[in-house]
C-alpha cells in the first residue's frame, strides 16, 4: 500500500512539474515617475488582444509584479491605482521557459492630482 501511495505522489508531481513547461512570466517594478519611488499595491491587469482579461495581480511593497504561468503571445498590461494616472503597455512578447522584465520605463506611473476630491460632510443632532 506504501508503494501504491508513494507511486501516486511522485506521479502528481510529474503532472504538475509538466504542465509548467513551455510557459512564459511577465516581471515588472512600478515606480512614479518623478522621485523613482516605487508604488505598493498598483493594479495589475493582463489582457489578450481582444481586451478579454487572463489575469491580474498587486505589485507587492517594494513595487514589485510578477504574472505567470502565461502562454507563450503577444499581451497587454494595465496598470491602475487610486491616486496616479493609468498605464497601457502594449504587445508584451512572452517566450515559452522565458521571463519578460518590462523596463522601468514602461512602468512609470504619473501622481494625478486631480483624480481626488474633499468632501466636508457635517451632521446637527436634531433637538427634540
Amino acid at each position: 500500500m506504501k508503494k501504491l501511495i508513494t507511486l501516486l505522489i511522485l506521479q502528481l508531481f510529474t503532472l504538475a512539474s509538466i504542465a509548467q513547461i513551455g510557459q512564459g512570466a511577465i516581471k515588472m517594478t512600478i515606480i512614479e515617475k518623478g522621485n523613482n519611488l516605487p508604488i505598493p499595491f498598483v493594479n495589475v491587469a493582463l489582457k489578450d488582444s481582444t481586451g478579454t482579461l487572463i489575469t491580474s495581480t498587486n505589485s507587492d511593497f517594494d513595487g514589485k509584479a510578477d504574472l505567470r504561468p502565461l502562454k507563450p503571445g503577444k499581451y497587454n498590461v494595465e496598470l491602475s491605482s487610486l491616486g496616479y494616472t493609468s498605464v497601457k503597455i502594449s504587445d508584451v512578447v512572452v517566450n515559452a521557459g522565458r521571463t519578460t522584465v518590462l523596463p522601468e520605463s514602461s512602468t512609470m506611473m504619473q501622481a494625478a492630482a486631480n483624480q481626488l476630491a474633499a468632501y466636508e460632510i457635517s451632521y446637527t443632532k436634531p433637538i427634540k
